[in-house]
């Protein structure tokens, strides 16, 4: 059976491609992210304490604790020893990139904010593809019940 090909264009362009061998797709839902929904999940404070939490378990983890602080005593070679070894090593040399917690806290906050300024929130995203135009509102309609997305259209398929 030969494969159907289908595309729909967002309203700035961008074509959106799918085939199909047994299906035919007449519309498809899109959507653009948040830029509010980014920003505030950027600076949302169970981010920080869980940058906080890592930190302290890196520091637990150069100070002997940690996972893998139990195979401390299995003999030189065998697997569990030398990931032992491997990660008290990558735990001291992060605790020795990073040895004040806030510090640390504020510049994972940084990233993740500098990370929302580089994005792009004029992209559109297929959400997905729907045979018929009351499946595609259905769709649409869990999509912009998520704060994920600031727009949520359907447009229609069309068959090349």
């Amino acid at each position: 059976m030969p494969k159907t090909k289908h595309i729909a264009t967002a309203p700035d362009g961008t074509i959106f491609k799918r085939t199909s061998q047994s299906r035919t797709y007449s519309h498809m839902v899109i959507g653009q992210r948040s830029e509010e929904r980014a920003f505030l999940l950027a600076h949302s404070k169970r981010a920080q304490v869980r940058d906080g939490e890592n930190w302290d378990y890196r520091q637990s983890e150069a100070n002997g604790g940690g996972v893998y602080g139990e195979y401390a005593n299995h003999p030189a070679g065998s697997w569990q020893h030398n990931s032992y070894e491997r990660n008290l090593a990558m735990a001291k040399e992060f605790i020795a990139a990073n040895p004040d917690r806030q510090a640390y806290i504020d510049g994972q906050h940084a990233e993740r904010v500098a990370a929302v300024e580089a994005t792009n929130f004029n992209q559109w995203f297929d959400l997905g593809w729907a045979s018929r135009e009351d499946l595609a509102q259905k769709n649409a309609s869990s999509h912009r019940n998520n704060a994920h997305w600031a727009k949520v259209l359907v447009v229609e398929a069309k068959i090349v």
